[in-house]
């Protein structure tokens, strides 16, 4: 769960392969799910929701700064819901729902 960078998952998965052999996939899955939790939570992200096509990211404030990076990496593709929750959605193109999280927290 305290998995904060590429480098810490990497050391999971050697420590894990050390004494156990080789994981199963579902392994894989729970170590980038920790990773990914813990970078959503870095970045100010609370909640992060696939929704059809798209993947919302629910935040606390929205910046302004980021929606910027955002329209020059992904034109077209992100919509801002201003409310009580406020919400930067994503749509989801060739690319898997993982994936597009993948891309927008490397973006930032």
């Amino acid at each position: 769960a305290n998995i904060r960078s590429q480098q810490e998952a990497n050391d999971v998965y050697d420590e894990l392969t050390d004494r156990f052999g080789i994981p199963p996939a579902s392994v894989y899955g729970l170590v980038e799910i920790a990773l990914m939790r813990n970078t959503a939570m870095k970045l100010g992200i609370a909640e992060v929701k696939q929704q059809g096509t798209f993947v919302h990211f629910y935040v606390n404030e929205i910046n302004m700064n980021h929606l910027i990076v955002l329209n020059e990496k992904m034109p077209k593709r992100a919509t801002v819901k201003a409310g009580k929750r406020p919400c930067i959605a994503i749509k989801i193109m060739e690319e898997s729902a993982i994936d597009t999280i993948r891309i927008i927290f490397n973006l930032s």
